[in-house]
């Protein structure tokens, strides 16, 4: 078997007959690493890549449209948002390592590792006897969650030219964003036709398939000796508790609890002693750091950070507060309200392709472009999206008003699928070989706390400017109490009362995403920062 070098072009003449192979060795980094390349075992490592990451992104929002039903089941319907909030916060929080740990002991390994513990904790919900049993198994569904999106890039980078990677990442994109807004549909059908535990447990067999095709097509021979000296475990540990911590601190807020709560200020007072510890420790004590301070200094890398954090806070806060918005004012169904988001997620995909296809022939003079363009696109869409839900009236579904809808949408969809492509092609540009498996893993961790943040501070600002309001037309403390517990309540109010509730509603979600839309403005001023780069 032929082992390409260096000097090798990644994608040279190869004759169709015979299997033709290449190193991804980085330096003596990867000097047992190998992968195999060939169109056959390019189409098995990207069945087990994808696969991860459709699971990934399904479990993410698997549980929006089932968390009531499932608190029920229990007889916990207070602490049914933390079916959701577990498994984030360890996918969050475990994210950055899968980067550095595969350097280490192998893409391989790191893969295995995450199947594992995705497998595991969906067994675990799958068979869980009560909330809380249930919460374990979703986070440990995280722990592997946080590398499957991951290490998908990772792989991706490694195995095709910097011409090619944008239209695979375009098909990753593509990938993730039907696990994304198939997730809810998904999870409604399941919980109202065979039950919600299978929501859980069919995600194991394709977590096996997915597995066998990796351990298969990805030879990883490898040598770990010396590694785990090489882990930096302090590292690790202060930024799982620091982000851990950031999201609790959110994740905590209740009608009872405020931002003044001891609980909540212990919270954020961790985050930031840890996550200062986390700094001091990557730039003056690791040896091999998980988010090396030269690699998230550079303009570059630490402005395509700012836009992932900055846009996936904009599209994940369409994506989980414009269906309340549908179901309340506009009297959707839940199905219904998933299947207006079908231009968000549709045109994600092809925004991804686009980007791809466009970035081929010229990737570092295109990339600036096309992230202004794509943060442009989002940007625009969360402002019609702003508007219609200003103007739009109790029950109004006026043409005009459906237009505006869709087109908000689109443009948020279409501008997303393009800057995630090409914020991550141009972050691998502007990093050395060795360093883009971090680099990665840190763009996937700026999306994750922007994602979080996204969903929980726009969710708690709701709630408070809810609460602030709602009493002006309802008198009654007990009605609003329950409004504000289950605000589906409000469909059953008198029709009088009703009214001036939604119309409560749709005013405070106006002020949301206007909320949402300055955030955006902050991505365009970091997308107008960039310039262009010289590959690596």
């Amino acid at each position: 078997m032929e082992i390409l070098e260096d000097t090798t072009p990644l994608l040279g003449t190869m004759d169709p007959q015979n299997e033709a192979s290449y190193d991804t060795r980085h330096d003596s980094q990867f000097s047992g690493e190998i992968i195999e390349r060939s169109a056959h075992n390019i189409k098995g490592i990207a069945i087990g890549l994808y696969i991860g990451s459709f699971l990934c992104a399904l479990d993410i929002t698997v549980v929006a449209s089932t968390m009531s039903a499932i608190g029920s089941a229990f007889g916990a319907s207070q602490y049914a948002s933390w079916i959701a909030t577990s498994y984030l916060l360890t996918n969050t929080a475990f994210q950055p390592l899968y980067g550095k740990m595969s350097d280490i002991f192998g893409r391989k390994r790191a893969l295995l590792f995450a199947h594992f513990f995705f497998a595991t904790g969906c067994l675990v919900c799958g068979v869980s006897k009560n909330m809380w049993q249930l919460c374990i198994g979703r986070a440990i569904a995280g722990i592997g969650g946080g590398g499957l999106a991951t290490m998908s890039s990772v792989v991706i980078s490694d195995i095709v030219s910097i011409e090619d990677r944008g239209i695979f990442q375009g098909y990753g994109n593509i990938v993730f964003g039907l696990g994304s807004s198939l997730g809810a549909p998904i999870g409604g059908v399941f919980a109202g036709s065979i039950g919600w535990r299978w929501i859980f447990i069919s995600q194991v067999p394709l977590m096996l398939i997915a597995t066998y095709y990796v351990n298969k097509h990805i030879n990883l021979p490898g040598n770990v000796n010396g590694g785990l000296s090489k882990v930096d475990f302090k590292g690790s540990f202060s930024l799982v508790v620091g982000i851990t911590s950031l999201l609790l601190g959110f994740s905590l807020q209740t009608e009872s609890i405020s931002f003044t709560h001891p609980l909540i200020i212990a919270c954020f007072a961790t985050t930031v002693i840890f996550l200062i510890l986390f700094v001091h420790i990557e730039h003056k004590v690791a040896i091999e750091p998980i988010v090396p301070m030269r690699v998230i200094t550079k303009p570059i890398p630490l402005l395509s950070a700012l836009i992932n954090f900055f846009m996936q806070l904009a599209l994940n806060a369409t994506v989980f507060n414009f269906p309340a918005f549908l179901q309340i004012v506009r009297g959707c169904s839940i199905s219904g309200s998933g299947i207006k988001l079908l231009p968000l997620s549709l045109s994600c995909s092809v925004g991804s392709v686009v980007c791809g296809i466009v970035m081929k022939k010229d990737p570092k003079g295109r990339y600036k472009a096309l992230t202004v363009w794509g943060v442009g696109f989002v940007t625009g869409g969360v402002l019609l999206v702003w508007d219609m839900v200003s103007r739009t009236s109790v029950s109004s579904s006026g043409f005009w008003t459906e237009i505006e809808m869709v087109m908000g949408l689109i443009g948020v969809g279409l501008g997303s699928g393009i800057y995630l492509t090409s914020c991550l092609v141009g972050l691998m540009m502007a990093v050395h070989k060795d360093d883009q498996a971090t680099a990665t893993g840190i763009s996937y961790l700026f999306r994750s706390v922007g994602s979080i943040i996204g969903v929980s501070v726009t969710g708690i600002l709701l709630q408070k400017l809810l609460a602030s309001r709602i009493p002006r037309v309802v008198k009654d403390k007990h009605l609003r109490k329950m409004i504000l517990r289950n605000v589906t309540l409000i469909a059953t109010l008198p029709d009088g009362l009703k009214e001036k509730v939604i119309t409560v509603f749709r005013k405070t979600s106006g002020d949301l995403f206007l909320f949402v839309f300055i955030f955006c403005l902050f991505g365009v001023l970091c997308s107008l920062m960039l310039f262009k780069v010289k590959s690596h």
